[in-house]
This record gives structure tokens, sequence and C-alpha cells, in this order.
């Protein structure tokens, strides 16, 4: 099961099609399929590694689907990540539904159960439809006891600085450096050490790369695309901002701060922010 394979009528309604791999078990739990040719990155690992077919193979697939629609890619959801980039979407569209918290981490928590190695860990389709409706449900109550319009959704607790925006724009030009600024704003009572990290194929500078955020306060970042000969391929350009900050001691200086100070493997209470690069062509939409 994938997303080409799901149809919406003009009732919105969905229909499933493509049929290729699925099996008639007529009461058996699983079954064993010849042709192991399949979708990568929806097929079930049994199936990929033995072959094997059951119901809860398309629950995993299902999860890389539901996965899709929440974070846009089939990777691994960071959770934190997710939650942050909804936040901001709807802050920014001043769209605030009352329960898109629950629904969006009742989603991670799906996905986590759908994407088990084990099928025998997979839930069934009727568990999944059961905690869908409790968010429904959870709704509908929010929506019928308070009719006032929802403010603002404020950081999270563990967010220690928020951002201005998750995506680094870029309106690309031939040989020319295009900058692109970045608020951080520490919403803690601490002092906030970060370091950023720059990841893909272009080269970019970035000023300051480090540095020390006081309680409450701003600082801005440059992030800079270095000169390019030509334009990069869109669908090749995958760039991506890491930017790892901790709570740390009012006395810590700028050049203390290392980036093993802050691996995510190694330290404590370390928040760890993702934003995509995009790269555009100047006047296009």
């Amino acid at each position: 099961m994938k997303p080409a394979n799901i149809l919406l009528d003009h009732r919105m309604i969905p229909k499933i099609t493509d049929f290729g791999i699925s099996k008639f078990l007529n009461g058996a739990t699983h079954a064993v399929a010849s042709n192991r040719i399949g979708s990568l990155g929806y097929c079930a690992p049994e199936f990929i590694n033995r072959g094997l077919v059951s119901i809860k193979s398309d629950i995993y697939s299902l999860g890389v689907i539901i996965t899709e629609l929440v974070t846009g890619c089939k990777d691994i959801p960071d959770i934190k990540n997710v939650l942050r980039r909804w936040r901001y979407r709807w802050n920014k569209s001043l769209s605030y539904p009352p329960s898109g918290y629950q629904q969006v981490t009742k989603c991670i928590e799906i996905v986590s159960m759908c994407l088990s190695d084990c099928p025998k860990r997979r839930p069934y389709i009727w568990d999944i439809v059961t905690m869908l409706n409790n968010i429904q449900n959870t709704k509908e109550q929010i929506n019928n006891c308070d009719d006032s319009p929802v403010a603002p959704i404020s950081p999270y607790p563990w967010e220690l600085l928020e951002l201005d925006m998750m995506e680094l724009n870029f309106p690309f030009e031939i040989n020319k450096q295009i900058p692109c600024s970045l608020q951080l704003t520490n919403v803690s009572n601490d002092y906030v050490a970060f370091y950023i990290v720059m990841t893909g194929v272009l080269l970019y500078d970035v000023e300051p790369k480090k540095g020390l955020v006081p309680p409450r306060s701003k600082c801005n970042v440059m992030v800079t695309l270095q000169a390019q000969q030509k334009a990069p391929n869109s669908t090749a350009c995958k760039d991506e901002f890491f930017m790892r900050c901790a709570a740390v001691n009012e006395g810590l200086m700028r050049e203390d701060i290392t980036q093993d100070m802050l691996d995510k493997k190694s330290a404590k209470g370390v928040d760890e922010v993702t934003l995509k690069i995009v790269i555009s062509a100047v006047g296009s939409a």
C-alpha cells in the first residue's frame, strides 16, 4: 500500500487499487510470495527479507503513509521536530486546532507501532481506527465546551530556542552570494548555548556558528549561500541545517562551546532543531 494506490472519488472517499502482491489468505495468517517486487520504502521488512505477506504487512505500509502525511517524508520522525514544525505552521497560518498537539502526538505514536520490525507488535487496523476516533471525540468535546478563539501556541517546555522560521530560503542567482537571516529567541530562564552544523552539497558561511544566548533575549544568525557558477539541481540539493542547544552555566564563554559538548549522545537535555534549505530561482513563486 502506498499513496499512489489510494484514489479519491468525487466525494473524497478513498479507493484502494493495484493489488499486485496481495494474497487471499482465506483464514490463514500469512502467505509467502515468490515474487518480492514491491515499492521500496513501503514494503514491510518481512516481505523484503522472506517474501512473507500478512495483514500486518499493510499495517507497516500504513505507518509509512501516516509518516508522510505528518512529516512530508518517509524518514522515522523525531517527535520534537515534528511538533515544532506543526506549531510554527499553525501560528503562521493563524489556524490553531484545539487538539492539534494531541492529534500529531497520537499519529507519531501510531507510526512507532506500525513500523515495528516484528509484525506481532503492530496494531490491527481496528485498533488504529479506535485511537483516531478517540482523538476526534476529544476534539468535539473541546469545541463544544469553548467557542472562544484559540491563542497562538507557545513554545513547548522542551524548546530552549524559538526560531522565526523553519526553512532557510535562498532566492538563487548565478555567481552571487545569498544571505538569509535567522533569529533565535531564548524562551527559557537559563543561558543557552548553541552550535550550528550545515550538511549537504552546497557551501555556506554561518555567523556566528556557535554562541551563548542570555535568558529571554534574542540572537541573530546570518547564513550565506556561497556563490555558485550554476544553479543546483533541486532534486539533488537536500541540504539541512542542524542546531543543537542546551542550558548551560552563566559563566560559560563562547570559545568554550564545542560540538562534542552538545552531542545528543553524550549530553543531557540537548535540543536539536532541524531546518530545511530551500533553493528557488529569482522570481519563482
